[in-house]
């Protein structure tokens, strides 16, 4: 085998993982949130004053704080007041939808722990993450509400992921229900697409 076929073998072995992974997304089109979907909320959820953001996890509201080691979402307002702010049943349209990450914090007796644990066992420091799904809402009724986040569990980077559709519908219970766009009564992709707020691309009409 030559040079070039060498390299060309290579770089086709390369690109394997990244073609499986799209023939995956195409086969799964709703496994995550995209643009254009709805959020409806069912039941009244409140932000605590002096806060932007309430956590729900397991189909309850934990107020300011969850577990880590399960899916949870926080919805977040524009503004920080003094009183409670309540977020009324609406329904919500997902303007964009995209991925982040939070590195895990601990307290300096937790670190202290995990850092002797880490050196005595001559592995890495703790550096576990949470992939997250940031989706923007919008609302005419309701224009302070902004976002709703959702995590998937704490884990080392090469094992944490972002929550599917199925983990974050776990997570809210029956507080709220994100639709997609096929759903019957609801908007379909063409009236999504031409909502004023939302850019879609062919890319996204899967």
């Amino acid at each position: 085998m030559n040079y070039i076929a060498k390299i060309m073998w290579v770089f086709t072995f390369a690109l394997l993982p990244l073609l499986y992974a799209c023939q995956h997304w195409q086969q799964q089109p709703y496994r995550y949130p995209k643009k254009g979907m709805t959020l409806i909320l069912h039941e009244p959820v409140t932000v605590q004053a002096d806060t932007t953001g309430v956590y729900i996890q397991d189909g309850k509201i934990t107020g300011g704080a969850h577990s880590r080691r399960n899916p949870y979402c926080e919805f977040r307002v524009r503004k920080l007041k003094e009183s409670p702010q309540t977020i009324q049943p609406d329904r919500f349209l997902i303007k964009r939808a995209g991925t982040n990450t939070r590195l895990v914090s601990y307290s300096p007796v937790q670190l202290a722990t995990l850092y002797i644990q880490a050196s005595s066992s001559g592995g890495d420091a703790p550096s576990d993450v949470i992939y997250t799904i940031e989706m923007k809402l919008y609302s005419a009724h309701q224009p302070d509400v902004i976002l709703l986040e959702c995590g998937g569990a704490e884990d080392h980077p090469a094992e944490a992921y972002a929550p599917t559709l199925e983990e974050i519908q776990v997570a809210l219970g029956n507080i709220a229900t994100l639709e997609p766009w096929s759903s019957p009564g609801k908007m379909d992709s063409i009236e999504s697409c031409n909502h004023p707020l939302i850019n879609c691309s062919s890319s996204d009409l899967i």
